[in-house]
């Protein structure tokens, strides 16, 4: 495969920053597109430029939008062209075309001298009354409640599969 001279990576900057696509771009060259995207894997400088001319391209697109009605009689093909312009926009350059706002945050929060705090507050109380740390001791009372206020259910008296076949008014 024949790499892309210099005069037509020059050309394909030129090309891509006026907001042709890889495609058209690779046409007007007169080359393939597997030349033309080895030659970017091969030429991280090339690489570079390009993904920077495309990113003026965008921008290009974006402002002939501004001016859509005047190369268009029909109304019908200027929206659809528009459309798509926008469509393709907010595909490849979401950050700035794109219609949703990203509102992700990372933070983080030291909770170290609160949690030191609280075990300052607590140690005195686990120390008077019962060696078993407070957990535990929170653990026990609140399972001691939960027994003495639960009645009691036999299970059998309420399977509706024990239900004798007869009225439930007898």
């Amino acid at each position: 495969m024949a790499k892309l001279t210099k005069e037509q990576k020059e050309r394909a900057i030129e090309l891509l920053s006026d907001g042709l696509g890889p495609l058209k771009t690779c046409r007007e060259l007169g080359v393939t597109h597997k030349e033309y995207f080895e030659t970017i894997s091969e030429d991280s400088i090339f690489e570079m430029a390009v993904a920077r001319a495309q990113s003026i391209g965008f921008d290009v697109m974006a402002d002939s939008l501004l001016e859509m009605n005047e190369h268009y009689g029909d109304v019908q093909k200027a929206r659809l062209q528009s459309d798509n312009i926008k469509f393709i926009l907010a595909k490849r350059k979401p950050q700035v075309y794109g219609d949703r706002i990203d509102i992700n945050m990372t933070q983080t929060i030291d909770i170290s001298a609160a949690r030191a705090e609280a075990l300052r507050r607590a140690l005195p109380l686990r120390d008077s009354t019962n060696p078993q740390s407070i957990e535990t001791r929170d653990v026990i009372e609140v399972q001691a409640l939960e027994s003495s206020d639960t009645p009691s259910v036999d299970p059998i008296e309420n399977d509706p599969s024990k239900i004798s076949s007869g009225s439930i008014f007898d």
